[in-house]
């Protein structure tokens, strides 16, 4: 089995039964079905989260740091109760997906059903890899591949501190 990695940022939004994410105004809109489909039936570790756009410059005043998009209307993930709430959801499971609904099967905890729908309208990122044996990866994955990889738990060490600031906040 190949390591396989999906890596996406944006503004999420539901269209036609799929759940869509918009990288950037002129980034080809990337849908979950087409991401994920791939890895259906595959163990791996999955991270979604809302994130918002500009962690340099985080405005407090918004909704989840300015990752919500309903404000001042009613949110979907709550913020319009929970200002400074930001969902952030970190599994590992076997990728199942049934009619829409997307869910990591666990081998010790139940199903866990990922909240998709509490991403729409919100500036997130979904990050998942499969789980190989790491002997393996590091046979056959080049020194960039693992340098992005590393990367990514860079960021994800960021989004924990966000997330730890804006509870702290609200």
């Amino acid at each position: 089995m190949d390591f396989q990695v999906v890596l996406i940022e944006g503004v999420f939004y539901e269209h036609g039964g799929d759940y869509l994410i918009r990288p950037g105004p002129i980034a080809p809109t990337r849908s979950i079905r087409g991401e994920l489909g791939p890895l259906v039936g595959l163990q791996l570790r999955l991270a979604l989260h809302h994130l918002p756009p500009d962690l340099s410059a985080l405005d407090e005043s918004k909704w989840g740091g300015g990752a919500c998009l309903w404000q001042p209307a009613p949110c979907p993930a709550g913020h319009h109760k929970r200002p400074g709430y930001l969902l952030n959801v970190s599994a590992e499971g076997t990728l199942q997906e049934d009619g829409g609904t997307w869910r990591l099967d666990r081998s010790e905890d139940p199903p866990l059903e990922l909240p998709f729908p509490l991403m729409v309208g919100h500036y997130g990122r979904l990050a998942a890899a499969t789980l190989v044996d790491m002997d393996k990866m590091r046979e056959s994955t080049s020194a960039g591949d693992l340098g992005q990889i590393e990367a990514l738990g860079s960021q994800l060490s960021s989004i924990k501190e966000l997330l730890e600031r804006m509870r702290q906040g609200s």
